[in-house]
């Protein structure tokens, strides 16, 4: 304990807090936190790995080099290396010349074959999950691929930004815990019915997703039901919430600021970067279109079309 009564971790979480004016999602700061106290599963702690050497720019090269770069995956290290830089900047430490110490953080990079999920594979899961009969089980996998939105947003949805009942169903100025931004996706009838269903029988109290009253489950939860299924239904393991988001990205037909409402990306690069990736058949639809467009069926009763 410091003097001030306040371990280090303590005062670390509110260090990050108040330089990223407040913004920062309480999960975010777990990760952080967890980065540089105590790990992954792959990745051993900055302060565990020092054991009380100096920080200075040896033992960060050392720490990046024999840790970070062990059991490299793309993507993977991109939390970590932005928390431990935090702690860095907090503790301001410096090299020789006295710029501050920083990790590399890696360019993050788009799957070559991102994963989406085909209809059949889902009408599978949902076939699956109707004849277990739990309704909260179904109602949860529904609204995260309908919305598409990150699980930590589907788990957390208030109870009073449901509006089901209208001719278009939908969630209301949701807040996401990532980006802060509110979204309002919408749902399909059919889910808004099982939603409908779900509530009545489980009556929540607060959130729309909860493990006990006013308390929403982890963001894990929906992954555990997805492996779960997966597994009893022998579908490929790799269907995730992740996949639902990327299947909404690369199927949509509307307009990309639509996209952004519906599955809450704050900025379009996002979208084409790792989710609309390249594809021939759309690519050429969209080429044809341009350059010989077909004529309205309306205009070929004009002789001139003949």
């Amino acid at each position: 304990m410091t003097a001030k009564g306040l371990d280090e971790r303590t005062q670390f979480r509110a260090y990050v807090r108040l330089k990223s004016g407040g913004t920062i999602a309480e999960t975010t700061l777990d990760r952080y936190e967890q980065a540089v106290f105590v790990g992954t599963r792959n990745v051993v702690g900055f302060l565990s790995w020092l054991e009380k050497q100096p920080i200075d720019e040896e033992t960060v090269s050392a720490y990046h080099e024999t840790v970070l770069l062990k059991r490299y995956a793309a993507n993977s290290r991109v939390p970590i290396c932005s928390g431990l830089n935090w702690y860095l900047r907090w503790k301001r430490a410096r090299d020789k010349d006295g710029e501050d110490l920083r990790f590399p953080i890696p360019a993050t990079e788009a799957a070559e074959n991102a994963r989406a999920i085909g209809n059949d594979e889902y009408a599978a899961l949902e076939r699956h999950l109707r004849a277990k009969g739990d309704l909260r089980e179904l109602a949860a996998v529904m609204v995260a691929r309908d919305t598409g939105l990150r699980p930590s947003d589907v788990t957390t949805i208030p109870l009073g930004l449901l509006d089901i009942d209208g001719e278009h169903p939908r969630i209301r100025g949701k807040k996401q815990a990532k980006t802060g931004n509110r979204v309002s996706p919408y749902l399909r009838r059919e889910t808004a019915n099982v939603v409908r269903r779900y509530v009545a029988t489980y009556k929540p109290d607060a959130f729309l997703f909860e493990v006990r009253p006013k308390q929403p489950f982890h963001r894990r939860w929906i992954l555990e039901i997805l492996r779960r299924a997966c597994k009893e239904t022998g579908l490929p393991v790799d269907i995730t919430p992740r996949a639902f988001r990327r299947t909404l990205a690369t199927n949509w037909k509307g307009d990309i600021k639509d996209l952004q409402a519906q599955g809450g990306w704050a900025d379009p690069k996002t979208i084409f970067k790792h989710y609309r990736l390249l594809d021939e058949e759309r690519h050429y639809r969209g080429f044809e279109e341009t350059f010989e467009p077909k004529p309205d069926p309306a205009d070929l009763e004009d002789p001139a079309f003949r």
